[in-house]
């Protein structure tokens, strides 16, 4: 189990919705998380009891174009941050810092 942390950023941080956490075959959702202006809406860690993830990055405008999902590969080793550079859809770079 890890418990995990955001650090948002990018030249379209404005325009995030939400970021949303999936199981490595992406059948289950495992955290969603709400952005309003760039901000995180409850900025505390998150639980996660898996070591491999996939990240989804929601823009304003692209929420209904569920069939076009960016899916960025994460592995989780402990405890630690997800950096989201958020650049536009299609264009987020994700890393994970333990």
């Amino acid at each position: 189990m890890a418990q995990i942390t955001f650090d948002l950023s990018g030249s379209k941080v404005t325009d995030v919705k939400k970021i949303v956490l999936f199981s490595k075959d992406k059948s289950k959702e495992l955290v969603t998380v709400e952005v309003t202006d760039g901000k995180i809406g409850a900025a505390h860690a998150y639980q996660v009891d898996v070591t491999e993830i996939y990240v989804v990055v929601f823009y304003k405008g692209f929420l209904e174009n569920i069939g076009k999902k960016h899916y960025y590969d994460v592995k989780i080793i402990g405890n630690g941050t997800l950096v989201i550079g958020a650049d536009g859809h299609g264009n987020s770079r994700v890393n994970f810092r333990g």
